[in-house]
């Protein structure tokens, strides 16, 4: 078959598109220049991993190095090497009529066996791995029909703990699966007859809106197929399961006014229907006035942030643990009067132990610590307690002080309709401050807080550019816990106002 044009191959990523929704193939292929940045990228961790896992297989050479024009000049490349009979091939590329694949290690045994592998950064094997390697395999044999392939997948050892060394042997498992390739042949020539649908079509197919738009990770064509969906529906009811939001958008019901009232919905789920359609405020002043009491001065509002590296970086971790680099301290005294207090480490070694020295000097022995969403941060101390056991009574004596400002919002002691049925710190604080919100800070979640901090301790990074991430981090760390500051105003101005405001029945 002819390429009709470039950007129109059937490539991993775009028959990948093909397993959840041929609509996204199309557009993939057609009308690529749409999508959007949907905010999932796991592309930097995945570089990482698997320029890890090469020193497995060391001394390969890596095809995409090379300074070539486009990817036709990566497959000639990859054949000039397999002709040469280099035994190791890092991103060897292919391509097979309408077909592009790329294997990120090629093993050459010899004229008549390969072993191909996959890394994924992943800490398991998934079905999307084999459906993956199925299409590489086929490409593959059909440009090389007499050579015997084997598939593996490597993954992160998920129990895997750091000693002093990285030890790459128990870091990664290998498995080992050209049989399961085999069994899903029928599916993967299945979905390539479809993508092969798509590449010959002039139009979009007609395809509805489901389940698949958000899983396994939001469609970055989604706009596109739900321009007809109020900025305010059935899919934005709290702690309701997608698939029944899709059980309303299937009857019919879309907008927030069309929920029948006979419809199995929690308490609260109604309070968030009616707050928004009556534009009203709801507040239980006992419930606040009762969670105040259990408050003692000095508060310490605080918030941590951290990193969760794939590939362990200090002794006692695993992959993806979470590794505090930051905390922010805002301490409330009875007068009135706030004090900030705030810790960042530079990025070039392990932060747990200076981190947690610090934040025990700056909570004291008394007084309240608050903090918003307290799960995370009591699970970090105590595995600050478990790595530093010389420390564990002073930091169960710091967790059996902490409350969390989330409940009162979590257990609708207070709800304002401009939530929108979230309990997010960065809903509920310009919905109660309207004078405040995180659309002016330069790093606005923690995953962006936790991406440039590793760049912190990243030779490539300028002073310059390190200057301006430290000065984002703590911009953004102290912005957590000022919020706090603010959202406990608001708990007592309610109290002193004596407010109380009921759904209608």
């Amino acid at each position: 078959m002819e390429n009709k044009n470039d950007k129109a191959w059937l490539s991993e990523s775009v028959y990948t598109d093909t397993q959840r929704c041929i609509k996204s193939t199309f557009l993939s292929l057609h009308e690529p220049e749409l999508k959007i940045n949907t905010g999932f990228s796991a592309s930097h961790t995945f570089q990482i991993v698997e320029k890890t896992a090469r020193t497995l297989y060391p001394n390969g050479i890596d095809v995409m190095e090379e300074e070539y024009i486009n990817f036709n000049h990566f497959v000639y490349y990859t054949k000039h090497l397999l002709d040469k009979g280099n035994k190791t091939i890092y991103q060897a590329c292919f391509q097979s009529e309408f077909k592009r694949c790329k294997v990120d290690i090629l093993i050459q045994h010899n004229e008549k066996k390969w072993t191909i592998i996959n890394v994924v950064s992943r800490t398991k094997v998934e079905d999307t791995d084999i459906l993956r390697l199925g299409f590489i395999s086929k490409t593959i044999q059909e440009l090389y029909p007499k050579i015997s392939l084997e598939a593996k997948v490597i993954y992160l050892n998920s129990n895997y703990v750091r000693e002093n060394e990285l030890d790459l042997q128990k870091l990664f498992n290998s498995e080992d699966i050209s049989r399961r390739i085999n069994l899903v042949q029928p599916i993967v020539d299945r979905f390539i007859r479809s993508a092969i649908k798509m590449y010959n079509a002039t139009k979009p197919p007609n395809i509805g809106i489901g389940t698949y738009c958000q899983k396994p990770f939001p469609c970055p064509f989604q706009h596109i197929c739900w321009k007809d969906i109020p900025e305010y529906s059935v899919f934005d009811l709290s702690h309701v399961w997608l698939t029944r939001q899709f059980q309303f958008y299937q009857q019919g019901i879309v907008k927030l006014e069309d929920i029948p009232r006979t419809a199995k919905l929690s308490e609260n789920q109604w309070m968030q229907i009616d707050c928004e359609l009556q534009k009203i405020i709801v507040t239980n002043l006992p419930a606040i006035d009762k969670f105040m009491e259990e408050l003692e001065y000095p508060i310490s509002h605080m918030d941590f942030e951290t990193f969760q590296p794939a590939i362990p970086l200090f002794p006692g971790t695993s992959p993806y643990d979470q590794i505090p680099f930051q905390f922010s301290v805002h301490t409330e005294y009875s007068n009135g009067d706030v004090i900030h207090h705030e810790f960042l480490h530079n990025g070039k070694s392990d932060p747990r132990l200076l981190f947690l020295q610090k934040l025990l000097t700056v909570v004291g022995a008394e007084g309240t610590i608050l903090c918003y969403n307290h799960r995370f941060e009591t699970a970090r101390l105590k595995e600050l307690a478990m790595y530093y056991p010389e420390y564990g009574a002073d930091i169960m004596r710091i967790i059996d002080r902490i409350k969390d400002l989330m409940y009162p919002f979590e257990k609708r002691f207070l709800y304002h309709p401009e939530q929108k049925g979230s309990v997010s710190l960065k809903v509920v604080l310009p919905a109660w401050a309207p004078d405040l919100n995180y659309k002016g800070l330069s790093i606005g979640n923690g995953v962006a807080a936790s991406a440039e901090y590793e760049k912190l301790g990243q030779s490539f990074t300028s002073a310059k550019e390190k200057a301006k991430i430290r000065k984002d981090l703590l911009e953004y760390c102290k912005m957590d816990t000022y919020a706090m500051v603010r959202l406990l105003k608001v708990l007592k101005s309610l109290i002193q106002k004596e407010e109380l405001v009921k759904i209608k029945s």
